[in-house]
């Protein structure tokens, strides 16, 4: 995959939850993440105390929207959680740049798209979950133990 560290855990919504742990988000931050998930994005936000802000899809790719993601941004939200859906990578382009923009964390959930290339406007090819402050995905056999990276 191309990255420095791997932490390997149980599953996919323990490797979430390490994630936002280490990260040090309090009780009261917003996350930002899709309405198009699975329930264990929302419950690690949930148990954690979080203040989960749901957005819409795209059409079509059914991936987080970026567009929806700007609108929903407030001066509490500390992260956006893109989840990579159906072996397709969000616009990680657009996300990054908001995420820079209002100086917050990028985790990506990349359990069902794992493998899945990303390609920039400037050619640059990455795999999902590679591209945000902090990738998991899941080795579910529906989907592809859980990794952290």
């Amino acid at each position: 995959m191309g990255v420095k560290h791997v932490i390997s855990c149980a599953n996919g919504t323990d490797a979430l939850h390490l994630a936002i742990r280490v990260l040090g988000l309090k009780p009261g931050d917003e996350i930002i993440t899709t309405n198009f998930t699975l329930l264990q994005t929302v419950e690690v936000v949930a148990l954690l105390g979080l203040k989960l802000v749901l957005v819409d899809p795209e059409p079509g790719s059914f991936n987080i929207s970026a567009e929806a993601v700007e609108k929903a941004v407030t001066n509490k939200t500390k992260a956006i959680v893109p989840v990579h859906l159906f072996g397709q990578c969000a616009d990680m382009e657009g996300i990054m740049k908001i995420a820079e923009e209002h100086n917050l964390y990028v985790i990506e959930d990349a359990a069902q798209a794992t493998g899945a290339d990303y390609y920039f406007n400037n050619g640059t090819v990455k795999k999902a979950g590679t591209i945000g402050h902090i990738g998991t995905t899941s080795f579910f056999p529906s989907k592809k133990s859980g990794v952290l990276w």
